[in-house]
């Protein structure tokens, strides 16, 4: 299934700057594996009170949902009201009503007359207490006149629907942009007053200045709760492709079935913005259907007759809230190399999903911005939509001779990239400029800058290490003792020394502070796929780290000669973390090769794992060479797990 592409698509290099993003929204800082997001995925993206938008992929306030830690006052409690633009909480003896997002008095609230309590309470001895006889309702008709029906949540979270006073002059159905102007406190996404109705009596339950359904919504409480409930709805006429909506000047857009909200339907709606379907945008509000796809223009379609030349109809998974649907798309499909393949001038050669799902190609795809290979700041400066680091828009290359000079007049190359757009993975070539390639901190020359771990031009899966800024300028430096990321210049507290120390790439042992050692291939990377399945591709680099002992080659026979004084020979990852290495280093603990264990810290070798079904320390030996391995076990040859699908030859004490 493909989810809907946001603005900018999601762009992420795994390790390196991944992207720039907008200077008022920073990528998380450092420079290992970052996802660099310059919409939302989810509701933790966005500042509260905004939620996440599951279609446009933008933070945008909920319809039905509590301002915290309070919520505005309403016109009643003036004297409480906050500063402009400032969310406030309510007054004491109230709260914020999860529904109308007003402040409402709290269950069990002093008072003097009924008027006084939430609906579905009523005042009893100077206390608002559960009404019992408090009068459930479908719709305003079932409700004594003066009143509405009006949902509520009572003290333990259940919806209810009970007859009160109004909170706001607007029947149910009325156009409206904010709560306070419906009677029923309620204004939905579809921009109208919620309000109960049913089919026979809909011309009666709304408003008549509107033409309206009986339709259904669903409405999702603060506990995560989903009610589905009948409201006036505004009718709406559905189409297949813009012309569809030519006679009613609107446009074609993706939006809930009124009558079944667990369907998705495209429908006719008013124009919001300029762009011609399927032509560039920016933002939302650049589109005819209030929807901008990465960097291009939603267009519903029945055929690709429908659809701006290079573009093809094919059927998109789309997902709003929990409701799935297949909706005909125009999506770009001219193949390219580079930008000059392109023919419409509005078109750049950019990464987007192929038509799988599965991988990434290179496509003719409408945008706004500077071109492939010049300067940018974040993707919406980009015709690609993609902004990588140094600051340069993403764009297909074939040949080195493809790409402009950079911004400060580097040579760009035109190498592979493994890149993550939208969600898919793949690997495809755009122009790039190395970093200046280093060994240490003291090998960059630009004040700021920090030898960092790149990915390699040439070899997308492998580490480059290269001259860029220091993610927490000011911070430890390399090898400094730390607790938390955030104290090392690096952006990377390595927890797994004792004690933990800053992360930093060096040369020789010269580089590091007293006590430490510059251990080679001794840091990890993930560089592709997901930490912890078989895909996954890794590699290493060296770091200044607690001196543990040599880490120098051995062969593990058990001889005098293997390793110095004081070391034991142990397996190691090799940089790829697919082979398994042996390194001379001090025993952790004083188990040997096949010495039963509960820890690693109980081994030699500091690696306590499940071998013939009892756990034991890992011992490396040589059939046939000297007796090392611990009473009861013997030197053979097999394999040793050392990630998910990886079980490397070994020979050990079994």
């Amino acid at each position: 299934m493909r989810m809907l592409r946001p603005l900018g698509p999601v762009v992420a290099v795994l390790l390196g700057l991944g992207c720039t993003a907008v200077p008022d929204d920073p990528c998380p800082p450092g420079s290992l594996r970052l996802e660099c997001r310059q919409r939302c995925q989810r509701d933790s993206d966005c500042v509260a009170p905004a939620v996440c938008d599951p279609l446009t992929h933008r933070c945008q306030a909920r319809a039905i949902a509590c301002d915290p830690p309070g919520s505005q006052v309403p016109d009643g409690d003036a004297e409480d009201a906050p500063d402009a633009g400032a969310p406030a909480a309510c007054p004491e003896h109230k709260e914020c009503d999860l529904l109308t997002r007003t402040c409402i008095p709290v269950p069990g609230a002093p008072c003097q007359r009924s008027e006084d309590c939430r609906p579905g309470e009523v005042c009893s001895d100077g206390s608002c207490m559960p009404d019992a006889e408090a009068q459930a309702c479908l719709r305003d008709a079932e409700c004594p006149p003066g009143q509405i029906c009006r949902l509520t949540l009572d003290p333990m979270g259940q919806l209810r629907a009970v007859c009160g006073p109004p909170l706001g002059p607007s029947p149910p159905g009325a156009r409206c942009v904010d709560g306070r102007e419906c009677q029923s406190g309620i204004c939905l996404l579809s921009g109208v007053c919620f309000g109960g109705c049913t089919p026979q009596t809909v011309h009666t339950d709304c408003d008549p200045a509107e033409e309206q359904v009986c339709g259904q919504v669903v409405l999702s409480t603060a506990d995560g709760r989903s009610h589905i409930r009948a409201t006036c709805t505004p009718k709406l006429r559905p189409c297949q492709r813009d012309r569809d909506c030519a006679d009613t000047g609107g446009a074609c857009s993706i939006t809930t079935d009124p009558l079944d909200p667990t369907r998705l339907i495209t429908a006719c709606t008013m124009p919001r913005g300029r762009a011609r379907a399927g032509g560039p945008c920016r933002q939302d509000e650049d589109c005819p259907s209030g929807l901008c796809l990465s960097t291009y223009c939603f267009a519903a379609c029945v055929n690709a007759t429908d659809c701006r030349p290079g573009f093809a109809c094919r059927a998109e998974s789309y997902v709003l809230g929990d409701t799935q649907g297949s909706i005909k798309t125009c999506t770009p499909a001219r193949m390219c190399t580079t930008r000059f393949s392109c023919p419409a001038p509005d078109e750049t050669c950019a990464p987007q999903p192929d038509a799988a799902g599965t991988g990434l190609a290179l496509v003719c795809t409408p945008g706004l911005g500077a071109q492939t290979g010049e300067a940018c700041r974040h993707g919406g400066d980009c015709m690609s939509g993609i902004c990588l680091v140094p600051g340069l828009c993403a764009g297909g290359c074939n040949a080195d001779g493809d790409c402009p000079r950079g911004p400060q007049g580097q040579v760009e190359l035109c190498r592979p990239a493994r890149l993550e757009v939208a969600g898919v993975e793949g690997t495809v070539k755009v122009c790039q400029i190395p970093p200046p390639a280093c060994q240490r901190d003291a090998d960059c020359s630009q004040p700021g800058h920090i030898c960092r771990p790149y990915l390699s031009l040439d070899n997308p899966l492998l580490i480059r290490p290269g001259c860029g800024p220091a993610p927490n300028p000011g911070q430890g430096q390399t090898g400094a003792p730390c607790n938390l990321s955030a104290e090392c210049r690096s952006n990377y507290c390595m927890r797994s020394t004792s004690p933990p120390v800053c992360y930093g790439i060096c040369r020789s042992d010269a580089d590091c502070p007293a006590g430490q050692r510059c251990y080679a291939e001794s840091v990890h990377f993930l560089t592709s796929g997901t930490s912890g399945t078989i895909s996954a591709t890794y590699d290493a680099t060296s770091a200044c780290a607690p001196n543990v002992g040599s880490r120098r080659p051995c062969s593990g026979d058990g001889s005098a000669m293997d390793c110095p004084a004081g070391e034991v020979c142990v397996p190691v990852p090799d940089a790829q973390q697919v082979a398994w290495a042996k390194r001379c280093l001090r025993p952790v603990g004083p188990g040997r090769g096949g010495a039963t264990c509960a820890d690693n810290k109980e081994c030699q070798s500091g690696r306590c794992t499940l071998i013939g079904g009892t756990r034991r320390c890992v011992g490396l030996c040589a059939v046939g060479g000297a007796a090392v391995c611990a009473p009861g076990t013997s030197c053979r040859a097999g394999t040793l797990g050392l990630r998910t699908g990886y079980a490397p030859p070994l020979t050990y004490c079994q």
